[in-house]
Order: structure tokens, then sequence, then C-alpha cells
């Protein structure tokens, strides 16, 4: 074989393996975003069910019949239940709506970004009338979900777990060589969406974070107005283990009470 025939071989190669991983990217995209969990064999919350969109969806309710509420989206492999006694100790002047995404946890449907958009929407709107006020947060995949709630509907404190600027530019610092920008399908912009969010925020960023590395963190919270975003990096944690840190508890602790 000549040397011509062999680096036209293996360019070759090399363009269909580029050709069948990305198409493999393509198809599964949202399989490497969604990770639904099942249903939990006990729990210790009501279950409040809507049907929206053609989904049935469970949200867990904690401590209800307080005049504020709190409004959490979880990760993308997260039992929100998980979170019920912390979250009723931590936030006792707050009915705590945890909303299991579609295909999660025994609600139907399939997760999508503009399902679960649709999703939050609906359950603010729900919950709305029963409360004199409602606070968001939301952690990893959840922020994005949060961030959009908080654009499009009146929010009284918003707190962001190990957040993003958008799944785009997390998945271009996973694939350069890919044109994720178009391949994208749930893109989860929550840096376009910060000029439109007046609520004041919370930003925790792990420190130690390699699923979302920091920089995504600290770009998101340039889009927001200065005096209206409060930023901890939570030491020595990495994107799971920010929910054991002290800091973490307490910075989430006294913002919700203030």
């Amino acid at each position: 074989m000549t040397t011509q025939r062999l680096v036209r071989k293996v360019l070759t190669i090399s363009l269909l393996a580029y050709l069948g991983f990305g198409a493999y990217l393509y198809a599964f995209q949202r399989a490497f975003l969604y990770y639904p969990v099942g249903e939990p064999t006990s729990a210790a919350a009501a279950s409040l069910w809507l049907s929206i969109g053609g989904a049935r969806v469970r949200v867990w309710v904690i401590n209800p019949e307080q005049d504020a509420a709190l409004i959490y989206f979880g990760g993308n492999a997260e039992a929100v239940i998980h979170n019920a006694d912390e979250f009723a100790r931590w936030f006792p002047d707050y009915s705590i709506y945890l909303v299991n995404y579609r295909g999660y946890a025994g609600s139907t449907g399939t997760a999508s970004e503009a399902g679960l958009f649709g999703d939050a929407l609906a359950v603010y709107d729900h919950i709305a009338a029963r409360h004199v006020r409602i606070a968001a947060l939301g952690r990893s995949l959840g922020t994005g979900i949060a961030m959009y709630l908080a654009s499009e509907r009146p929010i009284d404190r918003l707190a962001l777990v190990t957040p993003f600027d958008s799944v785009v530019a997390v998945a271009r610092g996973l694939y350069p060589i890919y044109p994720v920008s178009v391949m994208i399908k749930d893109k989860y912009d929550s840096l376009a969406r910060a000029p439109k969010v007046t609520a004041p925020t919370l930003v925790l960023i792990a420190q130690e974070d390699t699923l979302i590395p920091p920089k995504h963190a600290f770009r998101l919270v340039t889009a927001f107005a200065a005096d209206q975003v409060r930023t901890e990096v939570v030491a020595n944690t990495n994107h799971f283990s920010i929910g054991n840190s002290h800091q973490y508890q307490a910075a989430l602790r006294d913002f919700f009470a203030g």
C-alpha cells in the first residue's frame, strides 16, 4: 500500500468515526442529560398530581399551609424526595414543593426542556393562589429550570447550586470538535435569561466541580446585576459532595430566612 493510499484510508476511517460518534451523540443526547429515577419504596410526603400537557406530574409537598412556598428542581439523576427531611428542618417557614420531572418517580411522559419548562410554570401557577410569595431553588440541571421560571414568573428569592451558563457551553468543553450549538436540542440557556431575572439570587459553586467546571457558574454570575447576586464558593467540595458541606447548608438557610 502506498503512503498516499494509507493516508487516504486513515482519513476515511477518521471521518467515519467522527461522523458515527457525532450521530450517536445527536441521537442519544437526552440520555446523557436525563437519568430518570424510579418511584421510592416509601415517601414521607404528600403527593400533588398535576395533569400538564399530556403528562401526569408528581410533586412532593412538605410542610403545607405555610404562607411562603419554595419550589425545588433537582439534578438530572436526583431522587428529590431525599431532601424532604433536611428541607423541612432548614426551611420551616416554607411549604416545600419537590418536583419530579416527567419520567421521574412516577411522573409520566418524557423529559425535555420544553416539557420541564412547561411543568415548572404549571406548578407555579397551581400554587400561586395558596401562597403570598414563592421562592425557587435549583441544583445542577434544575438551575436551568429555576432560571427559566424566575425569568417568567415573580420569584421572591432564587438559589442556584452548581449552575451552568448553558448546556451548549458545557457540551462545547466536552466535545470541542463538534458543532454542539446546532446539535443540541435542550439548550437550557440560563445566561440569556439572567437579565430577565429580578429576584435576589444566591449562587453556590463547588470548588472542585469537574462535571460542571466553576467557570460556567462564574460566567452566569456576571450576567446578573452586581447588587442582585451573592456568590459563595464551597471549599473542598465537588458536584456531588457540596450538599454535605456545612457552608452549603448554612448559606441556604440564611438566604431563605432573609
